[in-house]
């Protein structure tokens, strides 16, 4: 285990020097299924990790416990123990106490630690999927629009008629169209502003 923490740690001081400079390209489909899967497979990591260390913990302490009653509660004579068993049961003692010097919780907090980040990535990433699909809708939006004005303008011309008192109560249709198109696309432009 120790000599894997010393790689793990060689490969994060080697990530250090990599440029860092923030990607300006939306995330792929493919790039946020795999953050994901990441986010669950660490957390299964963290699971695991922490059983194993407690199947270990309850292991030796529950065959320390055994040896401690086999040989000294139920042996006749408790002070006559062969070298064979004081061995065995000095040696489990040792691997009580090895098991229970095991830094487990600094290894614990700091896969916490890393499966925090990749959730605040995922996190991240669901918000720019989120935030690219109001934007596709949007531009649908818009391109309906414009080929609904680009329509109107082939039947009624790129010019509006000047309103005189007897179309004064008729709506121009180019006009609301080109004024509908105009608000959606200088939303448009504000979001990209924005961004």
């Amino acid at each position: 285990m120790y000599e894997s923490h010393q790689v793990q740690t060689h490969i994060v001081q080697q990530l250090k020097y990599l440029n860092t400079i923030p990607s300006t390209e939306p995330t792929s489909e493919i790039h946020r299924q795999s953050s994901l899967q990441l986010e669950l497979e660490v957390h299964q990591w963290h699971q695991s990790f922490c059983n194993v260390v407690k199947a270990q913990r309850d292991y030796i302490q529950s065959l320390t416990g055994w040896l401690r009653l086999s040989l000294f509660q139920f042996s006749k004579n408790p002070f006559s123990r062969t070298s064979q068993e004081s061995r065995i049961y000095s040696l489990c003692e040792e691997w009580h106490h090895a098991v229970d010097r095991i830094p487990d919780k600094v290894a614990s907090e700091g896969i916490n630690s890393f499966l925090a980040v990749i959730h605040a990535i995922v996190v991240q990433q669901a918000e720019e999927h989120k935030q690219k699909k109001k934007s596709e809708f949007a531009f649908r939006l818009f391109e309906k629009k414009a080929a609904e004005l680009r329509s109107l303008e082939s039947k009624y011309g790129t010019y509006s008629m000047p309103e005189t008192s007897s179309n004064a109560r008729k709506k121009d249709p180019v006009m609301e169209k080109r004024a509908k198109v105009e608000i959606f696309a200088s939303k448009g432009r504000g979001r990209k502003e924005e961004a």
